[in-house]
């Protein structure tokens, strides 16, 4: 039963009330899981785009004099996020009443937000960090989590 009901969800029938929303909304979590991972390991072992409960804790860690670990970098990472989900939220006022149409502008939006964040790094601006465009890739990749 449990293996029937997986299968639904990820391949939704033709008269599911949910439509293609279950299946999209699993690519999406797998994709910030994914960019969450990478940003861990490229952009410094102390900063998240897309776990906010780490870069709190990290911006307590930094606020109480750890000496490794960014109290920028964490900043940058929650403001940008904040930013995101009121970007968010302007969209669900506006396309709340279509949910398919709402996911499909939210995804649009955050696939461009990474795809800069893709062309960035390919034209070498991030390699150091701490610079500007590193700390504009953490921006970019958080604000499209959020």
């Amino acid at each position: 039963m449990v293996i029937k009901d997986a299968a639904r969800t990820l391949v939704p029938g033709r008269g599911d009330p949910h439509g293609p929303l279950p299946p999209l909304l699993i690519v999406l979590t797998f994709v910030t899981g994914l960019v969450d991972a990478v940003s861990f390991l490229k952009l410094g072992p102390n900063v998240f785009v897309a776990n906010m409960t780490g870069n709190i804790v990290f911006l307590g860690f930094a606020i109480a004099g750890a000496t490794d670990i960014s109290l920028v970098t964490s900043l940058v990472a929650v403001v940008a996020f904040l930013l995101g989900a009121l970007g968010g939220g302007r969209l669900a006022n506006r396309f709340g009443e279509h949910r398919g149409r709402m996911l499909a502008v939210a995804t649009v939006i955050e696939a461009a937000f990474v795809g800069i964040s893709l062309a960035l790094v390919g034209f070498g601006g991030a390699r150091s960090t701490g610079g500007t465009a590193h700390y504009a890739l953490i921006a970019l990749l958080a604000l499209a989590m959020g």
